[in-house]
């Protein structure tokens, strides 16, 4: 890019000229935009969302429920543990605690991901990658 006042070549990026330090002035070329493109995928990401938003109720209840479980078992183990049932209490803290923080985990990290507006965004992408990819013939209605 040269400068309009002395000639002389400036850096592109360049607000001032180093040399007179005249202002400079850029034309920038207008960008295009796709608004239509745009707009659609918004849509789509945002049908992603709400599509996954219909599993809210389920995660929540994995988490309630994996919470409770856990509550329990841990009452009874020490329940368990007190009276010296020590084998009981080894079942209990086995076979109740451990699968109950996993489904509390899994409800947590679940609702985490169908929240995510970023994960939503990248379904919408590959599913619109896939889409490109089986509908190569223009004159095809798939749709």
């Amino acid at each position: 890019m040269f400068c309009e006042n002395c000639g002389k070549e400036i850096p592109d990026r360049a607000l001032f000229c180093p040399y007179c330090n005249e202002q400079v002035t850029t034309q920038c070329a207008p960008v295009k935009i796709k608004t239509e493109e745009v707009e659609v995928f918004v849509d789509e990401v945002d049908e992603e969302l709400s599509h996954r938003m219909k599993w809210l109720p389920v995660y929540i209840v994995m988490i309630v429920a994996g919470t409770g479980l856990f509550i329990f078992s841990i009452i009874a183990a020490l329940q368990r543990a007190i009276l010296g049932e020590m084998l009981a209490y080894r079942y209990i803290h086995g076979f109740i605690s451990a699968p109950a923080v996993l489904l509390t985990a899994a409800g947590i990290v679940l609702l985490i991901l169908a929240c995510s507006r970023k994960q939503a965004t990248k379904a919408a992408q590959k599913k619109k990658k896939a889409l490109e990819e089986t509908c190569s013939d223009p004159h095809c209605n798939c749709k």
